[in-house]
């Protein structure tokens, strides 16, 4: 049968080799040059346990061939032998049953495929070694970046309280407002490199959700307010009254996806609801749910907008300026805590950004 298909075989890119059931090689075709091909004479008659093959990959081997046969299936699996260098060569190999008895064998050589994705593990594991790096030293550089600006801005404060012409007041005004961006930038900056560095760590602290929301929403209402929007915020009764985790860390995230919100909305409403959805084990998963009538966000860009310093679309940062990078670090901080935050969101229609978060509580 395989003299039949002898012509079919020759136009093949890798060895073939007709196999039987007992792991006998029968036939063997190979191109001239290929570097697996050895003389008919050698390997014909010969079995696969008389190949340099690992005594585990040999039994594999048998056992696949035997499974082909027996299911009438054709299966892929990997071996591999010594090299002449004290290294080892890959193959992929490629088992097909051609009757009852006997199996096509394709052996590939993948070697260089392994080598080169190992190539690219490391130069990928490298790089990120080199980011943690990049990113503990940003964040051990906390108080060299704060510090200065501090005072630049306390300096600015206390120039505007001295007696300036409107100009001059003008000017101190403009370096105290452009301090708090850049400090605003330098905070966002640093909370995200602290995360990828691993130098923040997760408190776990009791606290009260409705004395966290009363103080966060005094703030933010004032915001809302300046633009006549609808601000309310309301909390499921049945939340423990006392949390377990990081309030700060819980905080952040609200306070990010609240402002973002109120943001982004020029009209209309925004709305914070705190539910709670169950409980498992000593966890409760309290769910936060902030809902705007904003500008919204289409389908395309939701992933988009937890990447580091995007937007939706540069006219939205033209526009509403910021970093971007809020979101980036409500999600960073999200996972860290092993909740998940969804978006669902129309554009011209607002947002709807869920958290659910599993936080330990007191009985």
């Amino acid at each position: 049968m395989f003299k039949k298909n002898e012509a079919i075989m020759e136009i093949l890119p890798d060895p073939v080799f007709i196999i039987d059931r007992n792991g006998k090689y029968l036939d063997y075709i190979a191109k001239p040059h290929e570097k697996l091909a050895i003389p008919r004479n050698i390997i014909i008659g010969k079995t696969i346990f008389d190949t340099p093959m690992t005594d585990k990959d040999k039994k594999k081997t048998k056992e696949i061939i035997e499974n082909s046969l027996d299911n009438q299936k054709s299966y892929f699996y990997e071996y591999s032998f010594p090299n002449d260098t004290g290294g080892r060569k890959y193959y992929e190999g490629w088992v097909v049953p051609i009757n009852n008895d006997e199996v096509l064998f394709l052996a590939r050589d993948i070697t260089l495929d392994k080598e080169h994705k190992k190539f690219l593990k490391e130069a990928k594991e490298a790089a990120e070694m080199s980011d943690r790096a990049k990113s503990k030293f940003l964040a051990n550089t906390n108080h060299e970046l704060r510090t200065p600006l501090t005072v630049i801005m306390g300096a600015a404060e206390t120039l505007i309280g001295t007696d300036l012409t409107p100009e001059q007041k003008g000017f101190a005004e403009t370096i105290r407002n452009y301090g708090k961006s850049l400090l605003s930038m330098i905070n966002n900056i640093l909370d995200v490199t602290k995360i990828e560095s691993g130098m923040k760590k997760l408190e776990e602290e009791p606290f009260n959700i409705r004395t966290l929301m009363d103080n966060l929403m005094s703030g933010l209402r004032i915001k809302a307010d300046k633009k006549n929007l609808k601000f309310k915020c309301k909390i499921d009764d049945r939340i423990p009254a006392i949390l377990l985790g990081d309030q700060v860390c819980v905080k952040q995230i609200v306070f990010n996806l609240v402002g973002n919100a109120i943001k982004f909305t020029e009209k209309g409403r925004v709305e914070i609801s705190i539910e709670h959805l169950r409980i498992e084990d000593d966890f409760i998963n309290m769910k936060i749910t902030v809902e705007d009538t904003g500008i919204g966000i289409s389908e395309d860009d939701y992933e988009k907008i937890f990447n580091p310093f995007s937007q939706a679309n540069s006219s939205i940062h033209k526009k509403y300026g910021g970093t971007g990078l809020g979101l980036t670090i409500s999600k960073k901080i999200i996972e860290e805590m092993n909740g998940k935050i969804e978006v669902e969101s129309k554009i011209g229609r607002g947002s709807k950004f869920i958290v659910v978060l599993p936080l330990k509580y007191l009985k």
